[in-house]
């Protein structure tokens, strides 16, 4: 990954050079994981596009104009266009060394009242993201919320208060005196690569910055610390550092067999085939213009993508919240059932000494309101009325509450499964699995989800030998389970959050740690927790692992677990 903290420098001094004071004029999600600010500052209009893709994150400016991804929005989207349409950009800045773009907007609301918000752009490898945060301090929402299953030191999540990545804890380049570099590095051994060693000493530092130094101070871009005069080395880092500083940019592309490899803000000494470009966005766009099966380009009109599915499933999980809260709320509790009944009983004994048009009856010590145009016989009958509405209430509410929570469980199923969704057609499979759920209005022209569901690849082989199949989505895993699963079979689930069902082909043989750990890297891979380093995974025989009765597929119930903790691994090409 290139997009480092001095090449965010370079897009943060030329935002602020062109962009500041600028009108937000539009807001769009040109691709999955990103997004777009149409910004008018005089002149040509700009598209500042920025992506929380896991390995392709960045930002900059548009050189053509970006189309929308979809018709539908996000609810990311909508917060946006609400605090950041017709906004205008008021201040740009960057922790030091930091790979965080803060852009601070404001505008007025509809009674002229100033709204300030701030769009926190972090650039961070797996963990990028996109937050919206209010003048208060606290996240509206984000491309990405990060629940505390998946990260419990920083959840990024609405109305909770933002909390910036934790800083790093190196130098800072620009804090070095002559011979501090070389105290630094002398930590490491003499056959560290230079550019491992000036990483592992300096905030903010790539590995190709660190290859670019060990190129200008060695002629060899791989060059280890053993032959590389150390003091020539500190001098070409000091003064690209303050070229950096000075903000003296140079914006480059490195060139290999004619196609850009790599771009950087600075001159890419070590590439012979380079170019040197306007600006780092030039550089940026160029880059990213490339055919790379692993970056999201920017959408054409009319083309589809995950993110319009995945706000029409968050709004789908905030209306089932809502419905689950409401069902709660209405529940009654079993001693106001018993106050109606015991109430009207009362009445029925005590009503002759109630007076007409009462509004309140004390009766043996408890006070009942009641309908003052209404008899005491006909109030005690509105009370048993009550107390059988109530005593229904406890029956038929419970099982609509645990409805809504098997839908919940199935929503963020789907979820997880759209994140790992790497192709249209395991999107479609989705889109079919929530229309066959009762919860998406089916596309017309479109088979059921059941006459649809993607084949389940080869077996991944571990280490000894055994089989291991692994769910990519509901009834993928519903297929793992229960029609290719035998009850001496083991089956594992990263604990306590929506995941692939993975199962080792025991084939009548007790399976080995080594590959139960394979497999539970794998589980704890394809589930939501997969940005944790370390991961709580259950695993448990499939006799054990039962069917929700009347629940959606792939829901499932299991006992006699254990649980290791496993880092999240993918499993090899298949």
């Amino acid at each position: 990954m290139y997009f480092d903290a001095l090449t965010l420098a370079a897009v943060r001094d030329e935002i602020g050079s062109s962009l500041l004071g600028g009108r937000v004029e539009r807001v769009i999600h040109p691709a999955d994981l990103a997004v777009a600010f149409e910004i008018y500052a005089g002149g040509p209009k700009r598209w500042l596009l920025a992506s929380a893709h896991p390995q392709q994150a960045h930002v900059h400016l548009a050189r053509e104009k970006l189309a929308r991804v979809s018709e539908d929005v996000s609810p990311l989207l909508l917060l946006l266009r609400k605090y950041v349409r017709d906004a205008r950009l008021t201040e740009v800045e960057q922790p030091a060394w930091e790979r965080v773009l803060s852009l601070v907007f404001a505008k007025r609301d509809d009674e002229g009242h100033p709204v300030a918000s701030r769009v926190i752009i972090e650039v961070i490898g797996r963990y990028s993201n996109i937050v919206l945060v209010n003048a208060e301090g606290r996240v509206l929402d984000a491309i990405k919320r990060v629940k505390p299953e998946i990260n419990r030191y920083r959840t990024v999540l609405p109305q909770q208060e933002y909390v910036a990545p934790p800083p790093q804890s190196k130098a800072r380049p620009d804090s070095l005196q002559p011979g501090d570099l070389r105290r630094l590095l002398a930590a490491a051994t003499p056959e560290t690569p230079v550019s491992q060693a000036l990483v592992g000493a300096l905030a903010g530092f790539s590995p190709l910055v660190g290859r670019e130094l060990a190129y200008r101070a060695s002629g060899n871009a791989d060059a280890r610390l053993a032959e590389t005069d150390l003091e020539h080395l500190e001098t070409e880092t000091l003064a690209l550092v303050k070229d950096v500083v000075a903000g003296n940019w140079r914006p480059c592309l490195g060139l290999s067999d004619g196609a850009v490899a790599a771009y950087a803000a600075y001159e890419l000494r070590q590439f012979p085939g380079r170019r040197e470009v306007g600006s780092i966005s030039e550089a940026l766009d160029e880059f990213y213009a490339q055919p790379r099966a692993s970056v999201p380009a920017p959408a054409r009109a009319g083309e589809t993508g995950k993110v319009a599915l995945r706000g029409t499933i968050r709004l789908l999980v905030d209306r089932t919240r809502r419905r689950r809260v409401a069902l709660a709320e209405s529940l009654p509790r079993q001693e106001e059932i018993e106050r109606l009944r015991h109430q009207g009983e009362l009445l029925l004994a005590y009503g002759s000494q109630v007076a007409p048009g009462s509004a309140t009856a004390e009766l043996a010590g408890e006070v009942a309101h009641l309908d003052s145009a209404l008899t005491p016989v006909e109030n005690a009958q509105r009370l048993f009325h009550d107390y059988q509405r109530a005593k229904s209430g406890l029956q038929e509410v419970p099982p609509l509450i645990e409805r809504a929570e098997a839908e919940l469980s199935f929503l963020d199923q789907v979820l997880n499964d759209l994140d790992l969704a790497s192709s249209p057609a395991e999107v479609e499979e989705v889109r079919q699995e929530l229309a066959q759920a009762g919860l998406l209005k089916a596309l017309p022209g479109k088979r059921k989800a059941k006459d649809r569901v993607l084949p389940l690849g080869r077996p991944v082989v571990s280490s000894d030998g055994f089989e291991i199949l692994i769910g990519r989505s509901a009834r993928q895993n519903e297929r793992v389970t229960f029609e290719m699963g035998s009850g001496g079979d083991l089956w594992l689930h990263a604990r306590g959050v929506p995941g692939a069902h993975v199962l080792v082909k025991a084939r009548g043989q007790q399976v080995p740690e080594r590959t139960v750990r394979e497999a539970a890297a794998y589980a704890a891979y394809f589930s939501t927790s997969r940005q944790a380093t370390a991961v709580p995974v259950d695993y448990t025989l499939q006799r054990y692992v039962k069917k929700v009765k009347g629940g959606p597929p792939g829901l499932a119930i299991y006992s006699g677990e254990k649980t290791l903790q496993a880092k999240p691994n993918a499993p090899p090409a298949r």
